[in-house]
């Protein structure tokens, strides 16, 4: 049963990291691909962009939520080895669990904006639009906070706490959790790109700390399932 565990956690570590990747790479490879981001903050440039390519945006909004699922369950399973390392492990998996939530929030408010309110805002009349605009300003601010909030919980207190755990219990390559760390505090020191007219370096650093994340959960998710039986018990290892 604890080697079942682990496994899972480990498999589902690494599908977190694959599921996420379409929504990194969209950016990236748009342009190649026929699909123009619009340069303004015009709600209606937006709207046409998510109605023209509903399916491609769609898919990636329910792969991030896949991603945000199978996280969960690596995480349940970074727990259940690592508790051994004492009970502020605890406050780690709260935290991280707390902060899945509202990251998981604010996509789900992603994907209604995409595909509920989008198209009906290109369809509604000049008189109403305007509604459908603050709506739109409602929700996209709601998202804001809840990934802020969201972020940090996960990567400035979820991720350390257990890189902390990976140090003192050697359950896993120590540099995964040195990792962990440097991971943790380039989060706090991007935390300026959540902010309006934020210098272009604090989003750069929040990028790198997302990829540095994703990077680490595939590490994670290989350590797990190369993980001993033995790491199943209660005890810290000598």
């Amino acid at each position: 049963m604890n080697v079942s565990l682990t496994k899972v956690s480990g498999v589902c570590a690494i599908l977190t990291t694959a599921s996420c990747l379409p929504w990194m790479v969209l950016p990236i490879i748009a342009p190649s691909v026929g699909i123009e981001f619009p340069q303004s903050l015009e709600l209606e440039d937006w709207a046409r962009l998510k109605v023209d390519h509903r399916s491609v945006i769609l898919t990636v909004d329910w792969l991030v939520i896949l991603c945000l699922i199978l996280e969960t369950a690596a995480v349940v399973g970074f727990f259940y080895v690592l508790r051994v390392a004492g009970p502020l492990t605890w406050l780690g998996l709260a935290a991280w669990l707390m902060g899945l939530q509202l990251v998981m929030l604010e996509h789900i408010l992603v994907l209604g904006i995409d595909s509920v309110l989008m198209p009906r805002y290109l369809a509604a009349s000049s008189a109403v639009q305007p509604a459908l605009e603050v709506l739109a300003s409602t929700l996209n601010g709601t998202r804001f906070f809840a990934a802020l909030v969201g972020n940090i919980l996960v990567l400035g207190v979820g991720v350390p706490v257990f890189a902390l755990a990976i140090l003192r219990t050697r359950r896993a390559p120590s540099w995964i959790g040195w990792l962990g760390l440097v991971i943790a505090v380039m989060m706090w020191a991007g935390i300026g790109a959540y902010f309006p007219d934020a210098p272009d370096v604090y989003h750069d650093i929040a990028r790198l700390a997302f990829v540095g994340f994703l990077v680490w959960l595939v590490a994670m998710g290989v350590a797990w399932l190369r993980m001993p039986r033995s790491f199943g018990n209660s005890t810290v290892d000598a």
